[in-house]
């Protein structure tokens, strides 16, 4: 694009653009458009916690989507296999859920969280 162009003309361009883009994706030509930071962070969110069968708590997580976590930690979680059970509690914001996670981590101590440990896509930690 034309940096010099007149502000109509890149507006209508974005424009153009933006509604190309959407067509794409409402036809299956284009891949979903990523959430941006803020729609991730405002969205209902699920914070889970693992048990093993004698109740003690073996790891607290949230997730926008429970059950394609709940499959991710099945198969690349080790400690997954003592699971026996879990409990889920529905937060209506990203930011309330990471908060309560955070607590829980803190006064639960749960067996398999890492303080400090890096987030994956989901928000989830490994």
């Amino acid at each position: 694009m034309d940096h010099d162009a007149d502000p109509l003309d890149r507006l209508i361009d974005d424009l153009a653009r933006k509604a190309a883009e959407d067509y794409l994706r409402e036809i299956g030509q284009l891949p979903p458009a990523r959430p941006t930071d803020e729609e991730r962070l405002a969205g209902e969110t699920t914070l889970y916690r693992y048990f093993d069968a004698e109740n003690r708590l073996l790891y607290v997580g949230v997730a926008n989507d429970f059950e394609a976590r709940d499959r991710a930690h099945r198969s690349a979680s080790p400690w997954y296999q003592q699971k026996a059970q879990a409990t889920t509690t529905q937060f209506p914001t990203r930011a309330e859920a990471l908060a309560a996670e955070r607590q829980a981590v803190r006064n639960e101590s749960p067996l398999h969280n890492e303080q400090g440990a890096t987030r994956d896509s989901d928000g989830g930690t490994a």
